[in-house]
C-alpha cells in the first residue's frame, strides 16, 4: 500500500492545449508534460475556475450538440410524428416544426461551421471515409 504523501494529482486543462497537439499522432506524454502535479491536493477553489472559450467555438457546439442530440431521437420521433401528422393538423405542425429545427441545425453546422474550422485546421477534406478515429479532431 502506498504512503498517503506519495500520492500526486494531476490536473490537464485542454482548453489550454495548443491545436497542434490535438491529433492523433501525437504522443501522449506531450499532453501529460502540460499537465499541472500536486502532492496531496490543489489549493482551495483552484479547481472551479472555467476557462474561457471562443465564442466561435462555444456557439458550434451549442449547434452541433442539439444537432447531435436530435439525431439520436430521429429514428424514434420521425415514425411517430409521421402518424400524428395523419391524425390531427396539430401533428402536422409538430412534424414541420421537427423537420424545420433538424434541418436548419443541419444546414448551420454543415455549410457554416464545417468549412471554417476544415480551413482553421488546415484539413484536406471534412471527414476521412477511412479513418474514423480522424474524424473526432474535426
Amino acid at each position: 500500500m502506498t504512503d498517503k504523501k506519495s500520492k500526486k494529482y494531476y490536473k490537464l486543462n485542454l482548453a489550454d492545449l495548443p491545436d497542434d497537439l490535438f491529433d492523433k499522432s501525437v504522443p501522449v506524454s506531450k499532453w501529460l508534460d502540460l499537465a499541472t502535479c500536486v502532492e496531496d491536493k490543489f489549493p482551495p477553489n483552484s479547481l472551479n475556475k472555467v476557462p474561457p472559450i471562443d465564442r466561435q467555438v462555444e456557439i458550434e457546439r451549442t449547434v452541433g450538440i442539439a444537432l447531435y442530440m436530435l439525431g439520436n431521437v430521429l429514428p424514434f420521433a420521425l415514425p411517430m410524428l409521421m402518424f400524428a401528422a395523419l391524425l390531427s393538423d396539430i401533428g402536422y405542425l409538430c412534424l414541420k416544426c421537427f423537420l424545420v429545427y433538424f434541418g436548419t441545425l443541419f444546414c448551420i453546422n454543415k455549410y457554416y461551421f464545417l468549412p471554417i474550422f476544415v480551413k482553421k485546421y488546415k484539413r484536406k477534406k471534412y471527414l476521412s471515409d477511412t479513418d474514423y478515429a480522424d474524424n473526432q479532431y474535426l
